[in-house]
């Protein structure tokens, strides 16, 4: 797994995925994601706050303006940082 931020988001300029479904989430109000597996690509982009994910054995941060891709058949779980 990978984050692309503004260190690194040049590299995959070129990336087109093909997007099954769109959702704007902002992680400044606190949600968990349960544990799951999906059979598609997830794509995470940061609009605010801070979340944390667990993939596939490693725990990603991850902060406005981050994004995440996390590819079919892996199991991950996530939440905001948060406090109820």
């Amino acid at each position: 797994m990978f984050v692309i931020n503004e260190n690194n988001y040049e590299k995959f300029s070129h990336v087109y995925p093909y997007v099954r479904y769109c959702a704007e989430d902002y992680y400044n109000k606190h949600w968990i994601l349960p544990e799951r597996i999906i059979k598609d690509y997830e794509i995470l982009f940061v609009l605010d706050g801070e979340g944390e994910f667990y993939i596939d054995g490693e725990f990603y941060r991850l902060r406005k303006y981050d994004m995440l891709i996390i590819k079919p058949d892996i199991i991950h779980k996530g939440q905001s940082m948060q406090l109820p």
